[in-house]
């Protein structure tokens, strides 16, 4: 299975070294981040996914560079990260999370995005900043990380 993570802070898709692989080049382990090890958690609770067949793909930039923060929020935006030219080369999954940020109906505001998109898509609305969720829920990062 593979998958693009989007994700609006630099440092939830970092792992101990900044990705260098070029759009949709698998990434190496070091290069994951929280976020990575968060979905691939979710990804092995499936019946038919094996945790060995998750692999993680470089996603596309906007401009050359990561799409970051308030970027994903943009349709346009959106949209152009989940269009994939060449069928080939196109991931299984797409995962584009983002922070709630108190706005109530960012999760309905982005399925609206998302409907008819060819690319499927999950999406992931943390209630609160994802970093905080890491600093709050240690028990659950650290046995994400000892199962990974």
């Amino acid at each position: 299975m593979r998958v693009v993570l989007y994700a609006e802070g630099a440092r939830e898709t970092w792992g101990t070294v900044r990705p260098a692989a070029a759009a949709l080049e698998q990434l190496d382990d070091e290069e994951l981040g929280p976020a990575h090890v968060l979905v691939r958690r979710c990804l092995k609770n499936q019946p038919d996914v094996q945790p060995s067949d998750i692999r993680f793909l470089a996603p596309l930039p906007l401009g050359g560079r990561p799409a970051r923060g308030s970027q994903l929020l943009n349709p346009g935006n959106l949209k152009r990260l989940l269009a994939f030219s060449d069928p080939q080369r196109q991931p299984d999954l797409c995962v584009v999370l983002v922070d709630q940020d108190g706005e109530k109906s960012r999760r309905s505001t982005l399925e609206k995005i998302l409907t008819g998109q060819p690319m499927r898509t999950i999406l992931a609305v943390a209630i609160r900043e994802f970093e905080a969720w890491l600093i709050a829920d240690t028990g659950t990062v650290s046995d994400a990380m000892q199962g990974s």
